[in-house]
């Protein structure tokens, strides 16, 4: 028994495939033929996406999100057809760090382990390592010094002269 691929999809590249599959889907939705649908996403890659991803998907995926995440600003879903965040949808968050109210626009797929902005992100890590270690360490007084950046030292060392 072969395990050989045959029909149209065979020798086509990966690229080549998800463009089909694209131009399939933009077919059934707009009810065309799918070289024509094929021509359509060359003219206009967003045309896909601006069907499946109506502001009204997104809205409702929004509120789903919301129920789970409510440090998710409201309004701010988007799907992105380039760019960082190429075929994905991001949304911003508030910073939960106490007394902090920075926004961080961040891949849905990413915020089950996102809470905080990229500068608190940093610090509570550092606080994780720091913890970690007093609990290696119970004998000796002082943590490992964990060296910041030079932007961050610079910044530091203008606060204390002023």
């Amino acid at each position: 028994m072969s395990t050989e691929v045959v029909g149209p999809v065979a020798g086509r590249k990966l690229g080549s495939r998800i463009m089909w599959s694209r131009a399939k889907r933009l077919a059934a939705a707009k009810g065309i033929s799918v070289a024509e649908a094929r021509n359509l996403l060359k003219e206009n890659p967003e045309a896909l996406a601006n069907i499946e991803y109506s502001q009204a998907v997104l809205n409702e995926k929004e509120s789903e999100l919301r129920k789970v995440y409510p440090y998710i600003v409201k309004g701010s879903i988007k799907f992105h057809v380039s760019g960082v965040h190429k075929n994905k949808m991001t949304v911003e968050i508030t910073c939960q760090w106490p007394g902090c109210t920075e926004t961080r626009e961040v891949a849905t797929s990413d915020l089950h382990q996102v809470k905080y902005c990229e500068t608190h992100t940093r610090e509570a890590r550092l606080a994780r390592r720091r913890e970690k270690w007093a609990q290696a360490n119970p004998k000796k007084d002082k943590p490992v010094v964990v060296k910041a950046s030079k932007k961050k030292a610079k910044k530091v060392k203008e606060e204390a002269s002023a």
